[in-house]
């Protein structure tokens, strides 16, 4: 259950209804939790996108943020003063994170991501989504299974405007298939709506 505190943010109660208790967790105005398994991950980060676990004690509210991200070498993703929007799907044992700056989707050294996480392995798979998004923030929606991901956005597919510079903003899907060997999210395709 989230909710907005009434000095510093949103935050989080975590409810046990089994023990009778509840788990106060204080998180920041870009955060957002999600169940992966029995599994609750975070997403967060600054220029640079990860995720933290969160350990519920046994009848105590105290709680562990062991983190991880992406490796070092991944790309910023270059939050600006306007904020990120985040995005955190799960679906069974797989987590989707994606981080998209507007303002940013179109510059080719920030590029708009969308990442995979496994949270057993804490491995992590990162895929530019090759959109220029001018106006409207993608929406993404993940299917029941966790096999595929779609992305709605308004704006110009990359690989389109390679071949016509002029092609006009429109809406569109991307869909990811979730694949379990490398790369780890495979681009299937863009459909204008």
């Amino acid at each position: 259950m989230g909710f907005f505190g009434p000095v510093d943010g949103a935050e989080v109660l975590v409810l046990d209804r089994q023990e009778g208790l509840y788990f106060h967790i204080p998180c920041g105005p870009n955060s957002e939790l999600a169940w992966t398994g029995d599994r609750l991950v975070r997403l967060t980060g600054g220029a640079r996108l990860c995720l933290e676990e969160l350990s519920l004690g046994n009848g105590a509210a105290s709680q562990a943020w062991p983190a991880w991200a992406p490796p070092p070498s991944a790309p910023r993703l270059g939050w600006d003063s306007l904020g990120p929007t985040r995005r955190l799907l799960a679906v069974g044992d797989r987590v989707f994170a994606a981080p998209i700056d507007p303002r940013r989707a179109a510059v080719t050294d920030t590029p708009a991501v969308v990442l995979r996480v496994d949270p057993a392995s804490r491995r992590v798979w990162e895929l530019p989504l090759g959109i220029r998004v001018m106006q409207r923030i993608p929406e993404f929606s993940a299917s029941p299974d966790g096999r595929w991901l779609a992305v709605a956005f308004m704006g110009v597919d990359e690989e389109v405007a390679q071949r016509d510079p002029a092609a006009p903003d429109k809406t569109q899907l991307l869909l990811f298939e979730a694949v379990d060997d490398p790369p780890g999210l495979v681009r299937r395709g863009c459909i204008a709506l």
